[in-house]
């Protein structure tokens, strides 16, 4: 599996040639960026959406591994080790979460969220969703996501965007991403360094 650095301009042209993948076969009424990586590619994808953009919405689902790493402050430790080592901890991570078994992982969609949601898509008429993330791992958070907007109405089509899908067999797959079986480090990973 190799890691793939999206910093800067590599970000922004990643996101721009995954809005003009998305545009050229679908026409989506809203998109729906999935807090925190989501939402950086989706409001990219909209700066550089090739048509006049569809409307847009965020939403945070954080998975219980990402919560433990913010309290110890992995980011603190992983960004004083050299980029071999933090590469070496990085495929670790991804190689442990493909064993383990945690599609069954709970994830909640906070109240604040529900009520936005349920204005938008009440009601029986099609609406046409894209979810964009960053990656897909176990698929867990799309999913969960994807059914809570069929539940809010059951006609919509529901659509995944991302960069990347890292591991082999997702619960559920994108519709349209860059990169397979690949490892992106972003602006906001943990390991690299804001300016």
């Amino acid at each position: 599996m190799k890691i793939k650095y999206l910093i800067k301009d590599d970000f922004d042209k990643a996101c721009t040639s995954l809005a003009a993948i998305v545009a050229e076969k679908s026409k989506p009424d809203i998109v729906i960026g999935v807090r925190s990586g989501g939402g950086f590619v989706g409001r990219k994808m909209l700066e550089n959406w090739p048509s006049s953009p569809p409307d847009y919405k965020e939403i945070e689902i954080k998975r219980e591994l990402t919560k433990k790493k913010e309290k110890f402050k992995v980011s603190s430790i992983l960004k004083k080790l050299p980029r071999f080592l933090t590469e070496i901890l990085i495929k670790a991570e991804v190689h442990y979460l493909e064993v383990r078994n945690t599609k069954n992982t709970k994830r909640i969609i906070p109240d604040h969220f529900i009520g936005e949601f349920e204005d938008y898509f009440s009601g029986n008429s099609e609406i046409k969703a894209l979810i964009v993330d960053d990656c897909i791992d176990t698929g867990n958070t799309l999913s969960v996501l994807k059914n809570f907007l069929i539940k809010l109405n059951p006609n919509v089509k529901v659509e995944i965007a991302t960069i990347t899908i890292t591991h082999k067999n997702p619960i559920i797959n994108a519709d349209y991403t860059l990169y397979n079986r690949t490892i992106c480090r972003f602006p906001w990973s943990m390991e690299i360094e804001q300016e």
